[in-house]
């Protein structure tokens, strides 16, 4: 594999190494795979061919379908074309046959794989779907196998709109002196020391790392995890966030917003494909606290990780999976559990990568199987008595009397992941009942409000029972941390606003203000609140206390908004 002494490359081959070059930076490996493979068929001694093989077959960071050598299915019909030249010809061939045999899946995948090999990612793509509908229903592992190639190409060059794993991007409109303001209203701004993006390169930027989540309380050890809801990149005029969560992205920005009163069209927003390297970049976005030992923040992370595939990463909507989630998914037509498959096959290949295993801790990807109702690869790597990971049919068929306490307080928890209240109120109830009525000793403390209180909380409104939803919240608040008794006082105060007894509603708003540090916007939301419901004369006490501790807080954005509202209610 080594050029002869003297001879210089041969310059066709040497094309074709720096197209495949070009390839693997345009995200599209197959296709510079194909192009080095194509380099060595034009000269066997190109050391530079070479070179670019081995480079790419040992390129950890990629997952094994993106590294993998595909070779073609072996096809019965075929016609005489004379011999094919190159890939685009075959392509051609295959793309003859199966018009006229369109019930074929091996033409389909074939000329899926020309397609590939040539870098156009997205006719591929639309093959590979072909290939799926046809063997999803007899030759369910032929087209979860053709599937996972789609997954590798989903993010190259030339389908960008059909990838799922997006960095995404808002640029905000900023002067120099607002830097302080910003730093004063969101102390939960840390300083990051990041590189910044391309094309924002300068001394004078300043990056920080924006926090959400809840901190820690007096009564409450600091085991949590932060979430890093955006990068925040300052500097030549604007202001940027970034994240890999849209979600996150928004929970950041609309504050933001509102705070420096942006307007939406001022403020352009991009979307671009991860690098096949960080596909996963959305699952690291956690910090777990540092000073723990070290079993505790093996836990810790374990137990995010878990969290961030089981309850979080089942329910976003994706286009591989024709816009559904994986949960509806795998409720779907064979297509769609085929696809679903897949997809969790890439993951796990992600994950098993040398350099992840400090990421994911070990996390059975047969965990997330469970959780979707999909086969498991090896069973003995999920403990089924572990409800965590439970399935939606597995928790359904569950007889909460039968559990003791601890057994139904993580059914409660496992549900609760799934989002969807008729499931989680079922044991919420019975839950409920029983934590309250154990001895004090055996009673679960810090219980999570949105996972046990409010599945039930939300029922009781949908049946328009809100004096159950009162007693629901009344009934829980022994069982909550010290730290999240506002929670309920908020939510209680809500379910009297919405339940015609503004009075009793303004009387609980007027307590949260009181204790609230941040006290000027608790103001301001309470009276959004009343306002919604139609409570116009409580709001507008809330309103003027607003806009007083506004100007004590030295905070006159908040003085601003009150006028925008009043003038917009005469």
């Amino acid at each position: 594999m080594v050029e002869t002494h003297g001879e210089p490359p041969d310059p066709a081959a040497t094309r074709l190494v720096l197209e495949g070059w070009d390839h693997l930076k345009r995200q599209r490996p197959l296709a510079a795979w194909a192009s080095f493979h194509r380099a060595l068929g034009v000269d066997p001694g190109s050391r530079a061919a070479a070179e670019a093989v081995e480079t790419l077959e040992n390129a950890v960071d990629l997952p094994a379908a993106a590294r993998a050598a595909y070779r073609f299915r072996a096809v019965v019909t075929a016609e005489d074309s004379g011999p094919i030249a190159d890939l685009d010809q075959a392509a051609d061939y295959y793309g003859r046959l199966a018009a006229r045999n369109p019930g074929d899946a091996n033409l389909w995948y074939n000329r899926a794989l020309c397609l590939a090999w040539t870098g156009a990612n997205r006719e591929a793509i639309s093959c590979l779907e072909r290939v799926v509908e046809l063997e999803a229903g007899t030759h369910p592992e032929s087209a979860t196998a053709a599937w996972l190639l789609a997954e590798v190409l989903r993010p190259g060059a030339g389908a960008e709109d059909l990838a799922d794993d997006l960095q995404y991007a808002v640029a905000v409109p900023w002067r120099d002196d607002q830097t302080p303001e910003l730093l004063a209203e969101f102390p939960e701004l840390e300083p990051a020391p990041l590189a910044a993006p391309a094309g924002l390169e300068t001394p004078e930027l300043k990056v920080y790392s924006w926090f959400g989540g809840r901190g820690s309380s007096t009564d409450d050890p600091p085991l949590h995890v932060r979430e890093l809801l955006a990068n925040v990149f300052v500097g030549r005029g604007r202001l940027r966030l970034s994240s890999p969560r849209l979600d996150s992205l928004e929970r950041a920005f609309e504050p933001l917003a509102r705070r420096f009163e942006l307007a939406s069209d001022s403020c352009p927003r991009e979307a671009r494909p991860l690098p096949i390297a960080f596909l996963d970049a959305a699952l690291w976005t956690f910090r777990v606290p540092e000073g723990l030992e070290p079993d505790q923040a093996e836990t810790l992370h374990r137990e995010r990780v878990e969290h961030a595939f089981e309850d979080e990463w089942i329910h976003g909507p994706r286009r591989g999976l024709a816009g559904e989630s994986p949960l509806r998914a795998a409720h779907g037509d064979a297509v769609q559990r085929a696809r679903l498959a897949a997809l969790v096959r890439f993951r796990e290949q992600l994950a098993l990568r040398p350099g992840a295993g400090a990421l994911y801790h070990g996390y059975p990807f047969d965990r997330l199987r469970r959780r979707l109702g999909l086969a498991l690869d090896a069973a003995e790597s999920v403990d089924p008595a572990d409800l965590s990971c439970a399935s939606p049919a597995e928790l359904d068929a569950l007889d909460p009397d039968a559990l003791d306490l601890a057994g139904l307080n993580e059914a409660v928890a496992s549900a609760a992941g799934l989002r969807d209240d008729a499931r989680t109120a079922r044991l919420c109830a019975r839950w409920l009942d029983r934590a309250t009525r154990a001895p004090e000793a055996e009673r679960p403390r810090g219980v999570d409000p949105a996972a046990f209180v409010a599945p039930l909380v939300r029922t009781a409104i949908g049946l328009r029972d809100p004096d159950r939803a009162l007693h629901v919240l009344e009934q829980a608040r022994p069982l909550v941390r010290a730290s999240d008794q506002p929670t309920l006082d908020l939510w209680s105060a809500e379910v009297l606003a919405r339940s015609g007894r503004p009075e009793e509603a303004l009387r609980r708003y007027l307590a949260l203000i009181a204790d609230d540090q941040a006290s000027a916007v608790a103001a301001l939301d309470a009276a959004l609140d009343l306002l919604e419901c139609g409570h116009q004369a409580e709001a507008d006490e809330l309103l003027t206390i607003a806009a007083r501790l506004g100007r004590e807080q030295h905070r006159p954005w908040i003085e601003r908004a009150t006028r925008r509202i009043r003038a917009r209610l005469t």
